[in-house]
């Protein structure tokens, strides 16, 4: 993230958590459950630039209040430098495909290995991911050794 994307992110955080709808939504203790059903995520913090806009526009009237807004996963990736990397994806995926899983056999897996589920792999880090990488790469192994014995 550039230094002014970092700068204009913090003048949207501040007119967020300046403006009369959000004080009202904060002093009913409801702002982490608010943008728990709209964004996924616990804190603004952890949003997008483009998301961040688009709680302004709610909170403005701008546009329609939505549930379950589709996630900017790769604006949230510019925040986070640990986010997984498009190599590491790529790398699950091929290794997923060369034991012939799914998408829900994959992500199980990836529950197996970190632990808790995610809804898709760009919500892992990058240590997960390695993590990940690692476990699928001694499955593959396991696998061609169990085909050599029969």
């Amino acid at each position: 993230m550039t230094r002014s994307q970092e700068i204009y992110r913090k003048q949207l955080l501040a007119r967020i958590h300046t403006h009369p709808q959000y004080k009202i939504i904060k002093d009913n203790d409801a702002w982490s459950d608010w943008l728990s059903v709209r964004f996924g995520v616990s804190s603004s913090k952890e949003l997008s630039l483009k998301e961040l806009n688009k709680i302004l526009d709610i909170l403005n009237n701008k546009c329609e209040d939505e549930i379950d807004i589709k996630p900017d996963f790769t604006g949230r990736n510019m925040i986070k430098s640990d986010k997984i990397t498009t190599k590491q994806n790529q790398k699950i995926y091929v290794l997923a495909n060369e034991l012939c899983w799914d998408e829900m056999k994959l992500l199980r897996f990836v529950k197996r290995q970190i632990g808790y589920y995610v809804l898709t792999l760009k919500a892992l880090s990058k240590k997960q991911a390695n993590k990940v990488i690692i476990g699928l790469e001694a499955v593959i192994k396991s696998e061609v050794k169990k085909r050599n014995k029969a």
